[in-house]
C-alpha cells in the first residue's frame, strides 16, 4: 500500500505542479 500511497502523492504533486504553472501563464 506504501507504493500505491507514493503514486498517489506524486500524481497530487505533478497536478498541483501544472495547475501552478497554468496560473502563472495566465497571470
Amino acid at each position: 500500500w506504501a507504493s500505491y500511497v507514493a503514486g498517489a502523492i506524486v500524481v497530487l504533486m505533478t497536478e498541483l505542479g501544472v495547475r501552478f504553472n497554468d496560473s502563472i501563464s495566465i497571470l
